[in-house]
């Protein structure tokens, strides 16, 4: 048999044992194989990243202007004991207290709810109103102050939901849309619409994002088995049709986002007891149709929530899944390197290093410059780690 140097390392990890390609492997993990296609770099291992991880539960981020022309990074966790919405923030600094080397958060004043649950899933800034939102209850949408100067708006917009996600604001307006259900709200320079679209009440929506002058909207179907679909909307409230819909298949779709160009979505197919083995699937646009370009299929515990980051043209979001016998659990990516590259699929990050979560469960994460936070249960405790800028792995 003869000895094939394998010398690129951009393709990511495959599926088949037998995949004929020479820049792919069954699993790479803790290296970036995307900056230098032909050097494996070990990332920076990870430490503490909030020394109240226990009692804060810290699980979304957020960047939001907080005096001046200071941006922090804000972190939506409870306070201790309740379910009740808090705020805190790190300075986006090195080398002092309270910033992205230290394990330390501190607070504004008015950064914590007096009432209600919070949910996880909607923590988004809006510039123009100068407020960070979220959504408590299944009743409303709260309203925080990133200089905390006005009050902890409790009940800022009444908002009946079941399911919420997370919401953007885009570019071509600079108006705020927040999924929920069936609907997107929008809040125009703080003058709100609960429903400006309705889509068919068979649908709930898990994702949303910028593609060109559309808003993109993901959704899956209540059931749980049938099609999901992705409608392309032009962002006018006064008409009830849409630009367009695409079938996006009997897999669940939970994450869309615009990668290079092209509109990716990853969907889960299992977990209804319809699959022997669960199937994570990746799909792009073309045209009017959903192509897969990769799929991963193992056991039948796959869990991919709905948290999702862009960054540098690629799209990071959490997963657990077992693959070749592991169960593999952290940040991973999707993208290209450049418009001739195959898209890639690419295992990140661990939340602990090497070691294994017991019971693990993936909260959510936040990505700056070369710091990764990450936010997940272990053995029924809530860690927050974040990247060591002191040690690679």
């Amino acid at each position: 048999m003869p000895k094939v140097s394998i010398n690129k390392f951009n393709g990511g990890i495959v599926n088949d044992p037998r995949d004929p390609s020479e820049n792919v492997a069954r699993m790479v993990t803790g290296f970036d194989i995307l900056t230098n296609a032909y050097k494996m770099s070990p990332y920076h291992d990870s430490e503490s990243g909030d020394s109240s991880a226990s009692t804060s539960k810290k699980q979304n981020f957020c960047i939001a202007l907080r005096t001046g022309t200071t941006y922090s990074l804000y972190a939506l966790g409870v306070v201790s004991g309740t379910g009740r919405a808090e705020v805190m923030y790190k300075d986006i600094t090195t080398g002092a207290a309270n910033d992205l080397d230290d394990a330390t958060w501190t607070a504004t004043g008015n950064y914590q709810s007096a009432s209600g649950s919070t949910n996880f899933e909607l923590f988004v800034y809006y510039k123009k109103t100068g407020l960070v939102y979220g959504a408590k209850s299944f009743t409303h949408i709260w309203a925080y102050d990133p200089d905390g100067g006005d009050a902890f708006a409790e009940t800022h917009q009444a908002l009946t939901y079941t399911n919420i996600a997370q919401g953007i604001v885009h570019s071509k307006d600079d108006v705020l849309y927040i999924p929920y259900d069936n609907k997107i709200a929008k809040n125009d320079n703080g003058s709100w619409t609960v429903a400006a679209i309705t889509l068919p009440t068979h649908l709930y929506i898990t994702s949303i994002t910028e593609f060109g002058n559309y808003l993109a909207i993901g959704c899956a179907p209540l059931s749980g088995v049938g099609d999901s679909v992705v409608f392309l909307w032009d962002r006018d409230s006064s008409l009830a049709t849409l630009s367009d819909s695409i079938n996006w298949g009997s897999e669940t779709l939970k994450i869309i986002e615009e990668v290079g160009g092209l509109l990716i979505g990853i969907s889960t197919s299992g977990g209804n007891s319809t699959r022997f083995q669960d199937r994570i699937v990746f799909k792009y646009l073309s045209v009017s149709n959903a192509i897969p370009f990769k799929t991963l299929e193992g056991g039948t515990a796959t869990v991919l929530p709905i948290i999702k980051q862009k960054f540098n043209d690629r799209l990071y979001f959490m997963m657990t899944i077992s693959l070749n016998g592991s169960i593999r659990e952290g940040v991973w990516s999707v993208g290209r390197n450049s418009p001739n590259d195959p898209m890639s699929v690419v295992f990140e990050r661990t939340p602990n290093n090497d070691t294994a979560l017991t019971g693990g469960v993936m909260k959510g994460f936040f990505i700056i410059g070369d710091y990764m936070f990450i936010s997940y249960v272990d053995n029924s405790a809530y860690v927050l780690s974040k990247t060591n800028d002191k040690h690679r792995r």
